[in-house]
C-alpha cells in the first residue's frame, strides 16, 4: 500500500498521518503503562476539555479536530474501496451508518444509486458529516441524524445497519450493548454490517493490531483494542472472500454473561432475556492492516477479508 501511494504521488495522506501522530497520538500514548495499570484511558488527560472521551472533546480543540477529521477522511477513503467491493447491498433500501463520518456513507451511496443512507453521529460531528455530504453532491441520498448511540434509541426504518470502525473503540460490554441495540432496531430480515480492523483469531498477529491497541487503550475511550473476529482457534482461511461466499445468518441479541456497572452517562446495560432467534443477516468485513498504521475510527488495509458468521448467543 505504501508503495502504491508513493507511485501515485499521494503525499497528502502521508501528511495527514504524520499530523495525526504528532498532534493526537504520541503524547497520549505516553500514558500507556498507566492506562494498563488503571484499566482506563489515562492519556485522555492530555486533551483539553470536559467530554467523556476523545470524540466529545474534539470540538473544544479546533486544530486537533481539523487534524483528526482530515486524517479520518484520508484513510476512510482508502478503506471504503474495500467496503464497496465486498458488501453486497442488492435489494436493500436504507442503510444506517452508526458513528460514521459520512465517508463510507458517501461511497456506498455512489456505488448503490437506489440506496438511501442515514448517518447517525454525535452532535459535535454532525455538521462535519453534513458538509462532506454536500461537497459530494449526494444530499438526495444521504442524510444525518444526530444523537448518542449509547444513550439514544437507534433510528429505525432501515433494513441495513452498519458499524464501521466502531468495535475497536469500546469495551466488550459496550460492543455487546451496541449489537443488542442494533438487533432491536433492525426489522425481520435486516442486515447488520461490521466493518472493522481485526486481529488474527489465534491472537498472534498482525503486529499492527498490537500497535493500534496501544493507542486505543491509552487515549480515545475506556477499554478499546483491536479484537479478533472469532474465538481462538477458528480457521483464518474461512474469512477469505474466495473461501466464504455471502449467506444469511441467523442471530439473536447477544447476552452478556459478565455485566459491569453502568456508566452514569449511559443507560443500564440490559437485554431481552430468552428472546427467540430471528432471521437477521450479519456481515463482518475485516480490514487487517498491513505496513502502515492508521489509528482511530477509520482503518485501511491491503489484505481485506469478509466473513459472514452465524451466531446463536
Amino acid at each position: 500500500m505504501v508503495e502504491d501511494l508513493m507511485d501515485e504521488g499521494d503525499w497528502q495522506r502521508f501528511k495527514d498521518t504524520v499530523a495525526f501522530e504528532q498532534y493526537i497520538v504520541y503524547e497520549g500514548q505516553l500514558d500507556f503503562t498507566d492506562s494498563l495499570r488503571e484499566n482506563r484511558n489515562v492519556g485522555l488527560r492530555r486533551v483539553r476539555g470536559s467530554g467523556r472521551d476523545l470524540y466529545h472533546r474534539l470540538a473544544e480543540n479546533p486544530h486537533m479536530e481539523q487534524v483528526f477529521y482530515r486524517y479520518m477522511r484520508s484513510w476512510s477513503e482508502l478503506a471504503s474501496k474495500h467496503l464497496v467491493q465486498e458488501l453486497d447491498l442488492s435489494g436493500r433500501k436504507h442503510l444506517l451508518d452508526c458513528g460514521g463520518d459520512a465517508v463510507n456513507a458517501i461511497a456506498l451511496a455512489q456505488a448503490n444509486p437506489d440506496l438511501k443512507v442515514t448517518v447517525f453521529e454525535i452532535p459535535a460531528s454532525g455538521t462535519i458529516a453534513e458538509k462532506k455530504i454536500a461537497q459530494a453532491g449526494v444530499g438526495d441520498q444521504v442524510s444525518v441524524i444526530t444523537g448518542d448511540m449509547f444513550a439514544d434509541p437507534l433510528p429505525t426504518g432501515c433494513d441495513v445497519l452498519m458499524f464501521a470502525h466502531q468495535m475497536v473503540i469500546w469495551t466488550p460490554d459496550e460492543n455487546t450493548e451496541l449489537l443488542r441495540r442494533a438487533f432491536d432496531a433492525l426489522p425481520e430480515g435486516g442486515q447488520l454490517v461490521i466493518f472493522n480492523s481485526m486481529s488474527n483469531d489465534e491472537g498472534d498477529g498482525p503486529v499492527v493490531a498490537a500497535l493500534d491497541s496501544v493507542y486505543f487503550a491509552a487515549l480515545p475511550a475506556e477499554g478499546g483494542m483491536i479484537y479478533s473476529c472469532g474465538p481462538p482457534g477458528s480457521a483464518p482461511s474461512s474469512a477469505s472472500p474466495s473461501r466464504a461466499g455471502p449467506r444469511t445468518a441467523s442471530s439473536s441479541p447477544p447476552s452478556n454473561p459478565h455485566p459491569s456497572p453502568a456508566d452514569p452517562a449511559r443507560p443500564p446495560r440490559g437485554g431481552r432475556a430468552g428472546s427467540h432467534p430471528t432471521n437477521k443477516e450479519v456481515t463482518a468485513c475485516s480490514t487487517h492492516n498491513s505496513g502502515t498504521t492508521p489509528h482511530g475510527c477509520a482503518c485501511c488495509s491491503t489484505a481485506n477479508s469478509c466473513r459472514e458468521r452465524s451466531a446463536r448467543r
